[in-house]
């Protein structure tokens, strides 16, 4: 369960199990052991780590979930989150574990760059089979880092813009979507 209700406090009011979460947590995980040198943290990182390869895998990117529709939904957005959990994790592997997360982040970081980024509109879709942008698609890979960015060919000023055009955003407003997709839906 992965929620937390702030009104009622309410713990695990959704019963379903995403990926993006639970890398999450181990991001958390890392950070505390990177901190604080107690192992736990990094123990359990590592069975986040253990639970994210189990998932399913299409062209290298990581299904939302293990349940119901959620094997088939490859998301952006939880994919960029476990890239940059692999990237943290990887230095604290070694052996098979290590060659393993290797070869999740290489096929995480081609799936990002080869099938849900736009290169002619430099924005990324929300997931795979799934064209609809989103703020959080093209924001969250600026999290990265800009030497990601330019490893993909992206230039990170030129992103910027693009996504700043693309969602309207300024100091005072922004749109949550493409203009395309935002203009679907009725405003008030």
């Amino acid at each position: 369960r992965n929620s937390y209700n702030i009104v009622t406090g309410n713990i695990g009011n959704e019963t379903i199990i995403h990926t993006g979460p639970n890398v999450w947590l181990g991001i958390f995980a890392l950070y505390f052991y990177l901190r604080t040198n107690d192992i736990r943290g990094l123990n359990l990182a590592r069975g986040i780590f253990s639970w994210v390869v189990s998932l399913p895998h299409v062209n290298g990117a990581v299904a939302m979930g293990r349940d119901d529709i959620w094997v088939f939904i490859f998301s952006t957005e939880h994919n960029v989150d476990y890239l940059a959990f692999l990237k943290i994790l990887l230095p604290h592997l070694s052996g098979a574990d290590a060659a393993t997360a290797q070869a999740e982040l290489n096929g995480v970081d081609s799936w990002l760059i080869n099938y849900v980024y736009d290169a002619p509109t430099m924005l990324f879709d929300r997931g795979f089979n799934d064209d609809i942008r989103a703020t959080d698609t093209s924001s969250l890979p600026i999290l990265l880092g800009g030497e990601v960015m330019e490893s993909w060919g992206i230039n990170l000023a030129a992103f910027v813009a693009a996504s700043e055009n693309a969602y309207r955003i300024s100091l005072s407003t922004f749109d949550v979507s493409d203009e395309f997709n935002a203009l679907l839906i009725p405003r008030a």
